[in-house]
């Protein structure tokens, strides 16, 4: 006999064997065991059990447990949004579609804001790009959410929101005077004012503190005041070769603080902007006394605020300004920095242990902020009209 014979009758001897024989229906039942799931208990935990398969990607059996905890609870919307994600991941767009413009229904702005996000998602599977941007701006209108912003950002390239949407500012005028003798109570001879300076572009030597007409096109003068009539107001005034333009900033975060200051950088980061944008960084902070429970004794302590405003001149030649943009939280829980990147806003997250007056570093893994800076944080649009 051949040695090809004879292993194939080994072969044969081996299967016949009455284990050998049994291996293969218990590897087919454990793995049957492994895929199967329980369709049985509360709306409550059919929920919890499918949001767990979802997050291993076990789509299929999510959406067999979920049409489970919707049958428990019809038109529960938490279940409906739950499930349009796993009809989603499945491939199940017809019905996933469905689903999430029945959960968007819900009287919970948020449940509704969720749902209108995963309707997004699935209409841009879809390829209906148009329907897709109607459901982000949708659900950002319920709840600014910076997935549903990260979305906009990729398919519109038109698309603000409300944090960064520019305004223009008054002007031209010859003075800022003039604009503060027609605004009557918001700014006056008492107001305290921050003479700002740019980085001198030379750095062959000492930095010149004055700003030089021309040396930072188009801007040629800046000046900042902090209204002593309206607490929370700033005034900001720019000049260009037209005049000068004036207008309030609401919100100011250096206005109703004891230390206050403001930082200003310039950055050419938006192609469509003439010469460099400003960022006015502002800053506010009161010093207190404060208990410390571990040495037992009082200690000092500053309660901080920060944010940024960006300035730019557009094809209108009237210097637009977006709104004051929060970058630390008042409690010290968390603070954002500012930059940019492919001509887009970036807020990163930073250390909130550091000292306050060092330079921020990116916010290492474990950085909690809190919720509203970390809806802020990420890519923004900014246009200069």
């Amino acid at each position: 006999m051949g040695n090809r014979a004879r292993w194939i009758c080994v072969g044969i001897a081996v299967l016949s064997l009455p284990g050998a024989a049994a291996a293969a229906p218990r590897k087919a039942a454990r793995r049957q065991a492994a895929g199967s799931v329980s369709l049985e208990g509360s709306a409550a935990e059919l929920l919890r059990r499918g949001r767990a398969l979802a997050a291993r990607g076990r789509h299929a059996d999510a959406v067999a447990v979920l049409d489970a905890a919707l049958r428990a609870s019809p038109d529960d919307p938490l279940v409906l949004n739950e499930l349009g994600v796993a009809l989603r991941e499945v491939g199940d767009l017809v019905r996933a579609e469905a689903v999430c413009r029945e959960a968007a229904k819900a009287a919970e702005p948020r449940v509704r804001a969720a749902a209108l996000y995963n309707l997004g998602r699935v209409l841009e599977r879809r390829r209906d790009t148009a329907a897709a941007i109607a459901a982000y701006r949708d659900s950002l209108q319920l709840r600014h959410a910076r997935s549903a912003r990260e979305r906009l950002i990729a398919l519109d390239p038109t698309f603000t929101t409300e944090v960064t949407r520019t305004h223009p500012l008054q002007g031209p005028l010859p003075s800022i005077e003039q604009w503060c003798s027609q605004q009557g109570e918001l700014c006056g001879p008492r107001d305290a004012e921050i003479f700002v300076a740019l980085p001198d572009p030379d750095p062959s030597h000492e930095p010149d503190p004055a700003w030089r007409p021309g040396q930072h096109a188009p801007w040629e003068e800046l000046r900042v005041m902090v209204s002593q009539r309206q607490e929370t107001t700033c005034v900001v005034g720019l000049r260009t070769k037209r005049g000068w333009f004036v207008d309030q900033i609401p919100d100011c975060a250096a206005a109703h603080y004891s230390g206050r200051g403001v930082r200003v950088q310039l950055d050419d980061a938006i192609a469509s902007a003439e010469g460099h944008e400003l960022q006015l960084r502002f800053r506010g902070y009161d010093p207190y006394r404060t208990w410390d429970a571990a040495s037992q004794h009082s200690a000092y302590a500053t309660e901080d605020h920060g944010a940024v405003v960006i300035c730019g001149l557009g094809p209108s030649g009237i210097p637009h300004c977006t709104p004051s943009i929060e970058l630390v939280s008042n409690d010290g829980a968390g603070a954002l920095d500012p930059g940019w990147a492919h001509g887009l806003l970036v807020l990163e997250p930073v250390d909130s242990s550091q000292d306050a007056d060092a330079e921020p570093s990116p916010c290492r893994d474990g950085c909690d902020l809190p919720p509203r800076l970390r809806e802020l944080a990420g890519r923004h649009r900014v246009v200069f009209p």
